[in-house]
């Protein structure tokens, strides 16, 4: 895996790039984060902004296989809040 994110990250530097965004990683993903730091990251703080659409009970008629096909790649609402 490290070399494929280092040739990409020698890819990405002939077209300009001089940042690689790395993406937030859980606290209790210590082995994520140990592999991050290994680059030369910095730490940054960084929020979520959310904004409601529907209601969400809306959702909570749906499981989380129901969720997940139907609203792929989106944060819906959280698994341990529907039945």
């Amino acid at each position: 895996m490290s070399l494929i994110i280092f040739e990409a990250m020698k890819e990405a530097a002939k077209r300009g790039c001089e940042y690689w965004n790395w993406g937030g990683t859980w606290t209790n993903l210590q082995g994520v984060y140990n592999f991050k730091k290994r680059w030369g990251t910095l730490d940054k703080e960084y929020k979520y902004y959310v904004r409601e659409v529907h209601s969400p009970s809306v959702f909570r008629g749906l499981n989380k296989s129901e969720i997940l096909s139907q609203y792929p790649n989106f944060y819906v609402i959280p698994f341990d809040t529907i039945e």
